[in-house]
């Protein structure tokens, strides 16, 4: 899989680099052009987030219930974490970046 570059310079931006950046606008770091990132992975990180919160009211239902611990709320989000991070990688690897001049979101 390739990993996406900037359309202006072909630097290539890694996904770990990613996630210090804000995907709707970042700066290239070789050629500072501003980029953004394609319209699915933008998608795909408001997903994510969505899933996280409902997962978090999952588990603190199940800990108001008592059926769980604190330990196992923990334990079940760090999963989702390291579920979505992979997940996240996969859709990275087919992200495009688009220079903020050019207006198609896809």
């Amino acid at each position: 899989m390739a990993t996406p570059s900037c359309p202006s310079c072909a630097q290539e931006m890694s996904y770990f680099s990613l996630l210090l950046y804000n995907p709707w606008r970042f700066n290239c770091k070789g050629c500072q052009q501003p980029i953004k990132c394609s319209g699915h992975y933008r998608y795909f990180l408001i997903l994510v987030f969505l899933i996280a919160v409902f997962l978090g009211a999952f588990c603190a239902h199940m800990e108001s219930e008592s059926l769980w611990t604190s330990r196992s709320s923990v334990l079940f989000m760090l999963q989702y974490v390291v579920v979505a991070s992979l997940a996240g990688w996969l859709v990275w690897q087919r992200t495009t970046l688009l220079s903020t001049s050019q207006h198609s979101d896809e």
